[in-house]
This record gives structure tokens, sequence and C-alpha cells, in this order.
């Protein structure tokens, strides 16, 4: 990956949450203080979802606060963080003026350098492929399918990946014929990976592809190709 890649992935897991409510009392620590706005927030929050849950609000409300509050603690810079009286009404989504405006900033300045990736690749995409695009990328849309297969037949390279259901014209399994493929870059765990990202490049008279996975297997594919054929699952049948 040249746009799309580890360190691109990353910044997208650093945002943290903002929309933050103001508190002047969040400048100090008292624990008296923070067991009242917990009490307070958790009320509205069992309010807010009434009886639609699946789980305990006050258990589902518990383990979203502790995941906000893992949140800050690992992506939040430390000038931000050594700021903050209490992490646990941070957590809370409640916090000073001082604090509040510096957490909007990072999530500005990391959405800035996100959405400039996707414009420089956007824009390389347009001038590539122009208005029409790229057959696969504009036909289905691959993201968080699952890759089940990857097969090596002769000269081509197949691909399985089973696609969200019901988004765009997503069959229940695509098939992905690279012709005269040439594989650069093949992680042994890309099957049973989901699909993340991809880019796809024109390399002299042949096309690249570049596919990175989830993050629990970063698993990564870069293949060349002459030409490449895509067949539905109701295709596939007949054949």
């Amino acid at each position: 990956m040249k746009y799309f890649t580890k360190n691109w992935f990353d910044m997208l897991q650093r945002r943290v949450p903002s929309r933050l409510k103001m508190d002047m009392r969040a400048n100090s620590y008292s624990e008296e203080l923070y067991q009242e706005l917990y009490l307070t927030e958790e009320a509205e929050f069992k309010k807010l979802i009434g009886d639609n849950a699946h789980i305990d609000p006050v258990d589902l409300f518990e383990a979203i606060v502790t995941s906000r509050l893992d949140n800050f603690r690992r992506n939040l810079p430390d000038e931000i963080l050594n700021q903050v009286a209490d992490l646990r009404v941070l957590a809370l989504l409640i916090g000073t003026p001082p604090i509040i405006e510096q957490i909007e900033q990072y999530n500005q300045d990391l959405e800035y350098r996100i959405n400039q990736v996707q414009k420089e690749y956007s824009e390389l995409y347009l001038k590539t492929f122009g208005e029409e695009g790229f057959l696969l990328t504009e036909t289905y849309y691959l993201h968080d399918g699952l890759i089940s297969a990857v097969k090596h037949e002769g000269d081509d390279l197949v691909i399985d990946i089973e696609p969200e259901p019901e988004v765009r014209n997503n069959p229940a399994l695509l098939r992905i014929h690279l012709k005269n493929a040439e594989v650069k870059k093949e992680t042994p765990n890309l099957v049973n990976s989901i699909f993340m990202y991809d880019e796809i490049y024109k390399n002299s008279d042949r096309l690249e592809w570049h596919i990175l996975c989830n993050p629990q297997t970063f698993a990564e594919l870069v293949v060349s190709f002459d030409d490449i054929e895509c067949i539905p699952l109701d295709q596939i049948k007949k054949q």
C-alpha cells in the first residue's frame, strides 16, 4: 500500500470522542463529583435507550465509559492528558473549556491528515481511470468482505470474497480472476481476513492491486495482472 498504509489505518484508530459537555468543576479531582456525574450520565443513558437494549443498560453504560477511558489513555497526547484532573470524568464526555478546545483541535488535525491521504489517492485514481473508474471497485463494495479463498490457477490468481450483503450489487460470493497475475506480496494470513482498503494502479500496460486487511491480521496482497474477470455467485453456480 502506498496511501492506505498501516500508519494511515492507525490514524483512524486514534480519533477520540468529542462533543464534550462543559463543566468547570472538572478542573479539579473529586471523587464525590465523579460519582455524582456518573450517576447523572448513567440515568440519562438509561432514559435514552429505554427498553431497546439486549443487555442491562447499567452494564452497557459501564462498558462504554470503560472503552472511552481506554481510548483517551491510548490516544491523547501527554500534553493534553497531563492537564486532565480526572480522566474518568473526561470518559463521561465532560471537561473544562481548555480541554474541550484542545481535544477538538486534536481530532481536527487528525481528520485533516486522514482526509489528505484520501484526497491524494482519489486525485490519482481519477487521473488514472477517469470518471468511469475501475470496473471492480465501481461495481462492488468489498469493504468488510471476507476473503474466503486465494488460489493460484496456472498463470492466474483467483480470489473469493464474500462481500457485505445488500450493498450496491453485492452477491453472496464474488470470484475474482486476475489474468496472467504476478504476486509481488502475499502474507500467509490472507485467507479468512476481512477486506478493508485497497488501491489500484496502472503500471505500464498492466494493472496493480494492493489490498490491506483488518487489524487483527493486517494481511496484505500486492498483485499485478493483465486483465480481470468478476464472477458473482449465480454465474459460479452455472459453471
